[in-house]
């Protein structure tokens, strides 16, 4: 008798555990849904920062292949709709002397087209933000010679939503956990051929990948050409052409008065 009580009692507690655990997960459900529908909640989807080499020439030019540089994140909205979206890579110096911010264009998710309309991006939508570096906003653009914190600034209807840090310690985890995982995940690569002697790979992903904003912007910004500490920053000056070295403001001469050529003279 006893022992039946003691196991009663027994599948009694199990039982309460199981209804507490069951309802503490309902709870945190319920507060997630309810901040998502009260708040603005967005996540970094993925990253990705490549090259492209497109062919702009026809068979007999001679004109080079044009490389780009590109960095893009997909943001993932699960909160509050937002309007007139707007995305900032911020680059501040470590040594406090200065920041950098450059703005990131919406592209469509074709990769192609870009998106000139800033509309609502709803609760559930993905948009795509990238830079390019042959884009014109870059041309001119230099890294600064120190190292930098980096980090993605979100603005909706010109209101600072939410900033993202890049290269925090979740980054270097994701870092480090990938180059494992792609270790691992290779030796389990299936090979072979077809019927018509097409060779196939079929890639063996055993272990999941996490994403790693800052894999990818490094990928990037290493492209990108890094200011000296000596000019400050400044793209090279252009040399002057002969057309507008003649227009400088003749040089005063020894006497206090200014010489002209025969040119201006007119002699």
């Amino acid at each position: 008798m006893e022992n039946q009580l003691t196991i009663f009692h027994y599948w009694i507690m199990t039982a309460s555990a199981v209804s507490l655990f069951v309802s503490f997960v309902a709870l945190l459900i319920s507060w997630v849904n309810a901040r998502r529908t009260n708040a603005s909640v967005l996540r970094i989807l993925k990253a990705s920062g490549h090259t492209t080499c497109e062919a702009r020439r026809s068979a007999d030019s001679a004109e080079p292949l044009l490389e780009s540089h590109r960095f893009a994140v997909w943001v993932n909205n699960l909160g509050l709709p937002l309007h007139d979206v707007r995305v900032w890579l911020r680059l501040v110096c470590k040594d406090g002397s200065g920041t950098m911010c450059i703005e990131m264009t919406r592209y469509a998710m074709d990769d192609e087209h870009v998106v000139h309309t800033r509309g609502e991006l709803g609760k559930g939508m993905v948009g795509m933000f990238e830079i390019r570096s042959d884009d014109k906003c870059m041309k001119h653009f230099r890294l600064p010679p120190v190292e930098t914190d980096r980090y993605l600034d979100i603005e909706a209807a010109g209101y600072n939503v939410q900033s993202f840090r890049i290269g925090g310690w979740r980054d270097k985890l994701a870092a480090d956990w990938n180059r494992v995982a792609y270790r691992i995940n290779r030796r389990f690569d299936k090979r072979g051929t077809t019927h018509t002697g097409r060779a196939w790979l079929k890639p063996g992903n055993m272990l999941p990948v996490f994403r790693d904003v800052d894999s990818s912007l490094r990928y990037f910004l290493a492209s990108l050409p890094r200011q000296s500490k000596h000019d400050g920053g400044r793209p090279p000056k252009a040399p002057a052409s002969h057309e507008n070295s003649e227009r400088h403001e003749p040089h005063p001469a020894p006497d206090g008065r200014h010489r002209q050529s025969d040119r201006h003279t007119g002699v």
